[in-house]
């Protein structure tokens, strides 16, 4: 559980730029209540804070005000009452799950633009930017104590996650909440997404898996290639080419196995594996799939 101290350290220094993923009820509208902050005075507040997962954008698309002032407003990013908001979505995705209560951040403080393609540009001119808000942001999190699942919502978050805390954290990707889809389809992606990549926690081939630069020879000799020896975790976007046939794979779900074919229906990459035997089939569908490959 999230200290007392911490938990005032963290207002203190990203009240403004943070939140958590606890919204009051919706109301008469799907909308309504989003930008409720009476949570804040729940005196069992860091009962339902959840430092298991951090929950990261890419920057925010507005300021909000000056959050910090007699810590009134703070924890309002995330929490927007624009007509336009989408920040809803979030909420109805999460109520009644493990990841309520989870920490939200942006990656890029202090850069307020609704045009992610501009925030891109910017990164790529400042490369710089993104070095100095990687040290700001693991500082951050450090008060949340542990090692927290990194839940990147969009792709360009995930870059930039990947890239420079990659070896250090299991990072997911999530679609940001921002995009074009309905409530209820949006909850069942993000769920569907979260729950099949958490690692089973009776399962000792899977929690042998660290990342390339930690640990060789994780899965079990006789399923590895000999020229291929490093594990690689999966937990983006990828194409079918890819997955060879004889790729060995840990899914999350099944074990360690192997990758037999691949095909194609209607369109849709088809992969065949064989885990203790038994075949297995699973559409690579919109770039994902939930398993990890060599």
């Amino acid at each position: 559980m999230l200290s007392e101290q911490n938990y005032m350290i963290m207002k203190e220094k990203y009240g403004d730029v943070a939140s958590w993923a606890i919204w009051e009820q919706a109301g008469s509208t799907a909308k309504s209540n989003t930008d409720s902050m009476t949570w804040t005075q729940d005196p069992d507040l860091l009962q339902i804070i959840n430092t298991g997962f951090v929950f990261v954008g890419l920057n925010g698309s507005s300021t909000h005000g000056d959050q910090k002032d007699n810590f009134i407003n703070a924890w309002s990013n995330f929490h927007s009452g624009y007509r336009y908001q989408h920040d809803y979505k979030l909420r109805f995705a999460l109520k009644g799950t493990k990841y309520w209560g989870s920490y939200i951040t942006d990656i890029i403080k202090h850069h307020s633009e609704v045009d992610s393609s501009k925030v891109k540009r910017h990164l790529k001119q400042h490369p710089e930017v993104i070095k100095e808000n990687i040290r700001v942001f693991e500082e951050e999190i450090s008060y949340l104590g542990g090692k927290p699942i990194l839940v990147a919502m969009g792709g360009e978050t995930y870059r930039i996650l990947k890239e420079n805390l990659g070896y250090k954290y299991k990072i997911i990707q999530i679609t940001h909440y921002s995009f074009t889809i309905s409530k209820e389809d949006y909850r069942c992606e993000v769920l569907e997404r979260l729950d099949s990549i958490r690692l089973k926690s009776n399962d000792a081939d899977l929690h042998r898996i660290r990342s390339h630069n930690k640990q060789k020879d994780c899965i079990p000799k006789e399923h590895m290639s000999s020229k291929k020896r490093q594990c690689v975790i999966l937990d983006g976007p990828i194409s079918a080419n890819e997955l060879k046939a004889n790729t060995p794979i840990v899914s999350d779900r099944y074990g360690v196995g192997i990758v037999k074919s691949i095909s194609y229906d209607d369109y849709l990459p088809l992969i065949t594996m064989e885990f203790d035997g038994k075949e297995i089939k699973e559409h690579l569908t919109s770039g994902f799939m939930h398993t990890y490959h060599l």
